[in-house]
């Protein structure tokens, strides 16, 4: 699948200048209510027992949160996007139109 230059530009857009800012807000999250909302913004996240919240810990200790921060994203042809709720959420105060 080729990816057009609007795509590649938003997504480089996004993971510049919003993504810092998803880990910032995300982070500050005590770990219950992070796991809840990595696993809403994931969408296909399975709990891994017994303890599924330090399995999410162990995985985002090995691949950070660029993988939910990319499932909570959609980027249209035109460059055009959307952020799921639980990302734009946790952008901080500043919100997501305002640079």
């Amino acid at each position: 699948m080729n990816e057009t230059k609007a795509e590649i530009q938003t997504w480089n857009y996004l993971r510049t200048y919003y993504y810092p800012r998803f880990v910032e807000g995300i982070t500050k999250l005590d770990w219950d209510l992070r796991y809840q909302v990595l696993a809403e913004i994931h969408g296909g996240w399975e709990p891994r027992p017994p303890d599924p919240v330090s399995a999410m810990m162990e995985y985002v200790g090995e691949h950070g949160y660029f993988k939910f921060f990319v499932r909570g994203a959609t980027v249209q042809s035109d460059g055009y996007f959307k952020l799921h709720k639980l990302v734009s959420a946790n952008l901080g105060q500043v919100g997501i139109f305002e640079e």
